[in-house]
């Protein structure tokens, strides 16, 4: 039996979102939260929710529409469904967001904006974070999710590193590793076969 979704109306989320910026069912918001420093935010009528920082007005707004599009963009093209729901920011770096899977918080962890579907949607794979403290990380590994099976991967822990760039190129699943610090990069490759140690998601 499917959860009954409940949806608030554009009056109400308009009380505390005063900016329509022509999405449909979204609305924002944007404040200056010191010297030179906004804050962006948005939140449509599903619940689903966009963030941003930045010391330009109408570049962190625009930021936080387009992070607002993909969400949505996200959700449409996906088979299982999934949404991200942004959380905070961390100290001089990026967005973090909790994971839902057919309505369900994916536990323990937050995650990047950085992801992939992979073979026609069966598969996500996403920048997982094992600390937002920002003076111990960043510190993440690559999570790749069965949304047909229930099911996760976790790949090896990157120490003070992000990974993106996720690919499926006959049976080689490959990424990248970059480590702001030290302006590194390094490509890494794995066979797709030869991923295991996979668990229940929940």
């Amino acid at each position: 039996m499917k959860s009954q979704i409940t949806r608030k109306s554009l009056l109400e989320l308009s009380r505390q979102y005063p900016i329509d910026a022509g999405i449909k069912e979204w609305r924002f918001r944007c404040t200056e939260v010191g010297p030179s420093q906004y804050s962006a935010e948005g939140e449509d009528t599903l619940g689903r929710k966009a963030g941003c920082s930045g010391v330009d007005f109408h570049e962190t707004l625009n930021s936080c529409i387009q992070q607002a599009k993909d969400i949505s963009q996200m959700t449409r093209k996906s088979k299982v469904q999934y949404q991200l729901n942004y959380k905070s920011e961390v100290k001089f770096g990026p967005a973090y967001y909790s994971l839902e899977i057919e309505g369900h918080k994916v536990p323990t962890f937050y995650y990047g904006f950085e992801r992939s579907e992979l073979l026609g949607g069966r598969y996500l794979v996403i920048q997982e974070w094992l600390t937002t403290d920002y003076r111990k990380g960043p510190k993440t590994r690559v999570a790749i999710f069965d949304l047909e099976k229930k099911l996760v991967s976790r790949l090896e822990i990157v120490e003070k590193g992000f990974v993106s760039d996720f690919r499926l190129t006959e049976k080689i699943f490959s990424y990248r590793r970059t480590y702001y610090a030290n302006a590194r990069v390094v490509d890494q490759e794995v066979d797709w076969d030869s991923i295991e140690k996979w668990s229940d998601i929940y």
